[in-house]
């Protein structure tokens, strides 16, 4: 279980927290690491589980990524991972 992180831990801008409804009790350790990490680093934060549909144009916007880029982003999974062969755009 978290219960601390190092101040020597590495800075992350952006981060994305899965599973965030675990993260619901405000006195409980694992909330309070996360949020003093968060505020320590001036972190943005998306938290998946509470807005899955859209995170990939928030994190293009985020990232100050061009149309194309945001496209190709948006594309991956489908056009990679799921093995299309399909290359015409």
């Amino acid at each position: 279980m978290l219960t601390e992180l190092s101040e020597k831990t590495r800075r992350y801008r952006l981060v994305l927290i899965d599973e965030s409804h675990n993260l619901r009790n405000k006195k409980g350790k694992r909330w309070r690491v996360i949020r003093d990490y968060i505020e320590r680093n001036d972190s943005l934060t998306v938290l998946l589980s509470a807005i899955l549909d859209g995170i990939d144009q928030v994190i293009g916007v985020e990232l100050g990524l061009t149309n194309e880029q945001q496209e190709f982003f948006l594309n991956f999974e489908i056009k990679y991972r799921m093995g299309s062969t399909d290359d015409a755009e």
